[in-house]
């Protein structure tokens, strides 16, 4: 059910035929039962607790499944090289690894060193954890000038709402005891009636859904706040778990481009996290992957 696409509106015809490629699927449209933004939300969250391998991890990799070639689409997995000395952690794309095996073009997306990212993100999650009363409040003040308002427009969109059926009801009424009414008229009154009726259905459920994300952030905003300030205790002893829970609670994802720059291709990475970070953007030097940040509150994505 949650990687049905079907329950999002978006239909496609022959599928789940073994005879035909998905190249020859016949894409349509169904009714939505749920939102795309919440099918995606859904996709997302179970993305992030997708069982892995029974055996024991040999390696750790903090940023495991969060980080998304926009080369190909394909995830980056987490990969080892011998070196003088030992070995050497990467991120690589499965599309340039694995293109054999998933019957798909080699994808030119650029590896990453693993410490290298992962120093990054977590200096970034560990000033906001430091912070975390500076970082809620901005969160706060980021979602107040949408809220406001919100609840008066909604009871106005009710009134008009009302209003309209008070005049299609006397329309009704007048054509039903009127002899002299004009059924073409009527016809013309009601349909202006319905479709401006129709209309602020849609704002009235829209002004609704922003209602309850604004509900849901506040629960969500308390509990955000009751962990960090947990994890802020023991920020400097905290172990690969405590971690990799803060990467998956705080980051939203990281993405990859590989462009070419000065004639070769390099590593463009784009961090989105779910908080807006007071710190300083991640710098880097010329021999260093290319970083940015893109910061957007904790919030229902929609």
């Amino acid at each position: 059910m949650l990687k049905n696409r079907a329950y999002a509106g978006e239909w496609a015809w022959g599928k789940r035929s073994k005879k035909r490629k998905p190249v020859d699927t016949i894409p349509g449209k169904c009714p939505a039962i749920v939102s795309k933004e919440t099918f995606t939300l859904a996709a997302n969250v179970l993305a992030d607790h997708r069982w892995k391998a029974g055996h024991p991890a040999v390696r750790q990799y903090l940023l495991r499944s969060k980080i998304k070639c926009l080369e190909c689409g394909k995830t980056y997995v987490g990969s080892v090289s011998r070196v003088a000395g030992g070995e050497k952690r990467y991120y690589r794309c499965t599309g340039a690894t694995q293109w054999h095996k998933l019957g798909c073009p080699r994808c030119p997306g650029k590896t990453l060193v693993a410490d290298g990212i992962e120093d990054a993100v977590w200096a970034e999650i560990r000033a906001f954890i430091l912070q975390p009363d500076v970082a809620l409040s901005q969160l706060h003040q980021l979602r107040k000038p949408i809220d406001d308002g919100v609840a008066e427009r909604l009871a106005e969109t009710e009134t008009q709402i009302a209003e309209l059926d008070r005049q299609e009801r006397n329309a009704l009424l007048i054509a039903a005891q009127s002899r002299e009414a004009d059924p073409r008229v009527v016809d013309d009154v009601l349909r202006g009636i319905k479709d401006s009726k129709t209309a602020l259905e849609d704002y009235r459920h829209q002004l609704k859904e922003k209602l309850l994300a604004g509900e849901s952030l506040e629960r969500e905003l308390a509990s955000v706040s009751s962990r960090l300030l947990e994890l802020k205790d023991r920020m400097e002893d905290a172990d690969f778990s405590e971690r990799r829970r803060a990467v998956l609670e705080l980051v939203k994802s990281i993405e990859v481009a590989s462009p070419v720059i000065a004639g070769q291709r390099r590593p463009v990475v784009t961090v989105t996290y779910r908080f807006n970070d007071p710190s300083d953007p991640i710098r880097e030097d010329e021999s260093a992957p290319l970083l940015g940040t893109a910061r957007v509150p904790l919030r229902l994505f929609r």
